[in-house]
């Protein structure tokens, strides 16, 4: 049944490739021409003999010759980097003289040839399925294809950096020294848009003019050239960006595309929120040791911030497979930049209802792109993203200028910024950024000194690479800018991100002002010898209760008073920071209780009965608060 089953399926393709790709008698040599002229490759196995010629593929079997397909070779074996499969790399022409490559598994060659067949059929081959074994003859023709390649290609399912190798969808890039060939396998996968058009020069005569127009426009341009920058010398570095807020009108938007056309066609490149979490770190797993804009947070179907926190673990999710396992999870790391009409923080309140981490505003730099400070003498910001418009008669010129631009001329310049950086050795490439770097803290310091605190500094880290990269492609000559030009418009931009991050609690302060709004609700704390009969909309137990005329009166032996906190109660406190750092922070300032244990730290007190609680001291808390009111 099974074989009769495969003859049935055999003869539906068969019959299919014959009303698709009809056989035609012209394309065959004449019989007193034989062999093909021009011939390439002769391979005989056992008593079939096959011909390469640029008119296609030709087979001899005993008295019969005829055209079995279209131009197809092998152009080497090649490696599967993750499962370490092995198959061929071959290429092909269309009947419309177009040429493709593809990855076919050396088992299918053999096993299943009448599959394969029917890709490269799909794909464009012109395939002769007339002869009885059509088929699995050129299964063996791919199979035997002599290869006289030394090592063979490796395939990768994703993009960025491979030793000193970086892979595109469109092209592959190594540096001295680099004897693997390492190909991107696409797999059906939508991927980044990595075409060029135009010249370096081209691109560079787009934004030379309006550099200093706009030191936004500037800084974003070196967040975009740090991208692959950053993959090659500090691959463990987390994924981050920069959020653009401001009205529709801004060119917010225009100062991500400006960034996108580095590396190709900006308006195809550019993502929007429209997507879920997980689609978003699909996205920058597409997009590894890259640049990508992501337009317009009105749209956005997941949570902004915890969107920012899931990129910059690096790391897509963990997900179960339909027989329970799991998933392998896949490493990732990106430069972006957001957009949106409404502040970060403002979002953030509207979306989840609470305030913005100051973890998530270090992650991702927020910018108000409608109160830019240029230091105009009049104190106007009419111009928008841009200090002034140079040359051009009004703004919306300018933003013509580099639209029509960046539609005209793309993706030459990154393809030249990366081939410049995989010439250099990793170790030479950290000295040769230490220069810009050291320039870079010296601005800061001269502006700054001491007064600067944690979170500050963990920006500086990534905007002295920023400045390092736009200085860097500079000096190779990809900008057009006057040197130093991009260290000034990162120190500007960290100037904005101040006015914006001041008022945003840190890490600390945000664990105690939520828990001073637990502490204003002492109602909802049951008595601790009430537990077993109390309410179920409660926070927690506390050991004391209040007299008549106002006197404490406490409940047990110990005379302080203190409050039992349901570990729900402790996860509001904690709100995105984990138990445990919510514990070390409160544990600093003497406000919970604790026990030594077998010479062990037990954050959760043990009372009668055997349950265990997170305690608040409520005598040192008011004092604290009282402190710190002075």
């Amino acid at each position: 049944m099974a074989a009769e089953s495969q003859k049935s399926q055999n003869a539906l393709i068969r019959q299919k490739l014959m009303t698709t790709q009809p056989n035609d008698p012209d394309s065959f040599p004449a019989e007193d021409s034989w062999p093909p002229e021009n011939v390439e490759i002769i391979i005989e196995k056992d008593s079939e003999t096959f011909y390469l010629s640029p008119q296609g593929v030709f087979v001899k079997k005993g008295a019969k010759k005829w055209k079995l397909c279209g131009y197809l070779k092998v152009l080497g074996c090649c490696e599967n980097g993750v499962d370490n499969t092995v198959g061929k790399l071959i290429s092909f022409l269309t009947a419309s003289g177009k040429r493709r490559t593809k990855v076919v598994k050396n088992s299918a060659c053999l096993i299943k040839p009448q599959t394969l067949v029917s890709q490269l059929v799909n794909s464009g081959l012109e395939f002769n399925p007339s002869e009885r074994g059509s088929f699995s003859m050129l299964g063996r023709y791919l199979y035997y294809f002599p290869v006289t390649q030394s090592k063979p290609y490796t395939l990768v399912d994703k993009c960025g950096w491979f030793g000193n190798c970086y892979v595109t969808p469109f092209y592959s890039l190594s540096g001295r020294g680099n004897n693997k060939k390492i190909l991107f396998s696409q797999a059906g996968k939508v991927v980044a848009d990595c075409t060029c058009k135009g010249k370096v020069e081209d691109w560079i005569g787009v934004i030379a003019p309006i550099a200093p127009c706009s030191p936004l426009l500037v800084a974003c341009l070196c967040y975009s050239f740090s991208a692959p920058l950053i993959g090659r010398v500090y691959p463990d570095m987390g994924s981050s960006g920069l959020y653009l807020a401001g009205s529709s009108s801004s060119g917010k938007t225009t100062c991500g595309l400006l960034a996108e056309s580095i590396y190709g066609n900006p308006f195809k490149r550019a993502e929007t929120w429209d997507v879920s979490n997980s689609s978003i770190q699909r996205i920058a797993v597409l997009r590894n040791h890259n640049f990508v804009l992501i337009d317009e947070t009105k749209t956005s179907r997941c949570s902004v911030m915890d969107a920012i926190y899931s990129l910059s673990g690096n790391k897509t999710a963990s997900r179960s497979n339909q027989d329970g396992t799991l998933r392998p999870t896949e490493n990732f790391q990106i430069t972006y930049i957001c957009t949106g009409e409404t502040s970060l923080s403002n979002l953030t309140k509207l979306q989840s209802g609470r305030d913005i981490d100051a973890g998530a505003h270090v992650r991702c730099l927020n910018v108000d792109c409608d109160s830019l400070d240029y230091g105009n003498d009049d104190g106007t910001h009419s111009y928008g993203i841009l200090s002034h418009i140079g040359g051009f008669r009004n703004k919306g010129e300018l933003f013509r200028h580099i639209y029509s631009g960046i539609e005209m001329y793309y993706g030459t310049v990154g393809r030249e910024w990366i081939k410049q950086l995989a010439k250099i050795r990793v170790e030479k490439l950290s000295s040769t950024l230490k220069p810009f770097e050291q320039k870079f803290w010296s601005e800061i310091n001269s502006i700054y000194g001491d007064e600067l605190n944690d979170q500050s500094r963990r920006v500086l880290l990534g905007l002295q690479l920023r400045a390092a990269a736009g200085e860097l492609a500079t000096e190779k000559g990809l900008t057009g800018w006057k040197p130093g030009l991009a260290t000034e418009c990162c120190v500007w931009l960290f100037k904005e991100w101040r006015k914006s991050f001041s008022g945003v609690l840190i890490e600390s302060d945000q664990v105690i002002s939520r828990l001073s709004e637990i502490c204003q609700h002492l109602h909802l704390f049951a008595l601790l010898s009430d537990r077993n009969h109390c309410a179920a909309n409660i926070l927690g137990y506390k050991n004391f209760t209040y007299g008549p005329n106002g006197e404490i009166r406490f409940l047990g032996r110990k005379k302080e008073r203190l409050l039992f906190l349901l570990t729900s109660t402790f996860n509001k406190i904690a709100g995105n920071s984990s138990q445990k750092k919510a514990f070390e922070i409160l544990k600093e300032k003497g406000l919970m209780e604790f026990s030594i244990e077998g010479g062990r730290e037990r954050k959760v007190l043990q009372i009668s009965g055997g349950e265990r609680f997170y305690t608040v001291n409520y005598d040192k808390y008011l004092e604290f608060i009282a402190k710190n009111k002075e």
